[in-house]
């Protein structure tokens, strides 16, 4: 009985080890993933409890929020003026969204990540 214990706190802890060596530094909660690997490792029973319970977020953030197009009641087509500023609303927003994932990046890079 001891014996199946301890090979179940031994898989949990290498599972729980893996997941936080390979999740992604913005899913970690509370401190830094260097402390949480090492919380595991040192102590392992309640350090996989703890990753389990407080350490990981299970959905990643939004990206962005959700654009709410307003209601156009008439069936009319968009005037030129119309699509032109709906296309440059979306040019912007690519850019926008392409800098943000650039300087995400350049600062995981700092972090040394």
């Amino acid at each position: 009985m001891h014996v199946v214990l301890g090979l179940a706190i031994l898989v949990a802890t290498i599972y729980s080890l893996v997941d936080a060596i390979r999740i992604d530094s913005s899913r970690v909660k509370h401190i830094d993933k260097i402390a949480w690997v090492l919380l595991i490792i040192f102590i392992p029973l309640v350090g996989t409890i703890l990753w389990w319970t407080m350490g990981r977020e299970y959905w990643p953030r939004p990206s962005r929020t959700v654009e709410v197009q307003p209601y156009r009641a008439s069936r009319e087509p968009l005037t030129d003026d119309e699509i032109d500023a709906a296309v440059e609303a979306e040019i912007t927003r690519h850019e926008n969204e392409a800098r943000i994932r650039r300087l995400e990046r350049e600062l995981r890079d700092l972090k040394g990540e």
